[in-house]
């Protein structure tokens, strides 16, 4: 996944910026809402669907303050490797000074995505390319679990190994999602163990967020009815303001 430009990163902050200028027209709440809809493609990814809600009134949001922004979309192809099932994105008190024409603060930014066993699969299939990660894997989500299963080559012989496990963050970082083992099954051979866990170590990171167009921090991860789902915060570099601002102007 190629990191976006900080410039367009910020092309949603600078639609907000735009809108509650002045620029755009119509109903405050509904121009705000589309501008951040027509950003969405560029500083997140194509969809099937994007949906944005803006709440507040609109003489505060003229004001330069907008309370809340909800957008949620579906089928998001983050990445040729990577498409999420449904992406939810929050942005609470976003304060703007309006004369200025400056972002000034987004007290938060949260996100939840999810991600189905098809996505899942093919994700780490697509990703293995120059890696160590052993051959034929496959990823099966339970109700609240999640299983792997690989051929691993032992001299000529290809073994069939199924592990059990779980999604937990990553040690190497609140933006990669692990694969922890719980139960391994061999097909009637023993192998060694160091061997197993060295194939395991090999799937991680499970699902890599670093590469994402905007940092974030992994709260939460859980497997249920079949699908990853996993939320946390996102953030934007101070220096996103001044690109937000010079975005803003060329907008002009």
């Amino acid at each position: 996944m190629n990191k976006l430009s900080l410039a367009v990163r910020m092309s949603l902050i600078a639609a907000l910026l735009v809108v509650l200028a002045g620029c755009g027209g119509g109903p405050v709440n509904r121009g705000v809402a589309n501008a951040v809809k027509a950003q969405l493609p560029q500083v997140v990814g194509p969809a099937d669907s994007w949906d944005v809600d803006v709440t507040g009134n609109p003489g505060t949001i003229i004001r330069g303050r907008v309370p809340c922004v909800l957008i949620h979309g579906v089928n998001v192809r983050m990445s040729p490797q990577l498409t999420m099932d449904t992406l939810d994105i929050t942005a609470k008190d976003i304060h703007v000074d309006i004369a200025k024409r400056e972002l000034k603060n987004i007290d938060s930014l949260t996100f939840c995505g999810a991600l189905n066993q098809y996505e899942l699969d093919h994700y780490m299939a697509a990703t293995a390319s120059g890696s160590k990660r052993p051959d034929n894997l496959q990823v099966k989500l339970s109700d609240a679990d999640m299983s792997v299963s690989f051929a691993q080559k032992l001299s000529f012989v290809s073994i069939p190994v199924q592990v059990d496990g779980r999604l937990n963050v990553s040690t190497a970082g609140d933006n990669k999602i692990d694969f922890i083992p719980s139960a391994i099954s061999i097909a009637k051979i023993n192998l060694p163990r160091e061997l197993v866990n060295y194939s395991v170590k090999a799937i991680n990171p499970a699902i890599d967020l670093s590469t994402m167009t905007f940092p974030v921090h992994l709260k939460s991860i859980r497997v249920t009815n079949r699908r990853v789902v996993f939320a946390g915060s996102a953030e934007i570099p101070p220096a996103a303001f001044a690109a937000a601002k010079q975005q803003t102007a060329n907008a002009r």
